[in-house]
C-alpha cells in the first residue's frame, strides 16, 4: 500500500493554472505575462536593479515572492 502525500502548492499552482489555460486560454495568457513580469520585477529589485518599490509591478506582489 502506497502512502498518501498531499500535492504541493507547486502542484496545485500547476493545475489551476492548466485548468483555466483550457477553461480560458486568453486570459491564462494575459495573467502568465503579469506574473513574469512582476517576478522579473521582484528580482531585479533583489538584485538593486531597480532602485525604488514603486518600480515594480502593482498587481499581487505579496503573493509572489519566489
Amino acid at each position: 500500500m502506497k502512502k498518501y502525500i498531499p500535492p504541493t502548492d507547486e502542484e496545485i499552482a500547476c493545475c489551476a493554472f492548466a485548468i483555466i489555460a483550457q477553461e480560458h486560454p486568453t486570459l491564462a495568457n494575459i495573467k502568465w505575462r503579469e506574473a513574469e513580469a512582476q517576478l522579473i520585477a521582484n528580482r531585479k529589485h533583489d538584485a538593486g536593479l531597480l532602485r525604488r518599490r514603486s518600480d515594480l509591478p502593482q498587481m499581487h506582489s505579496t503573493l509572489c515572492t519566489a
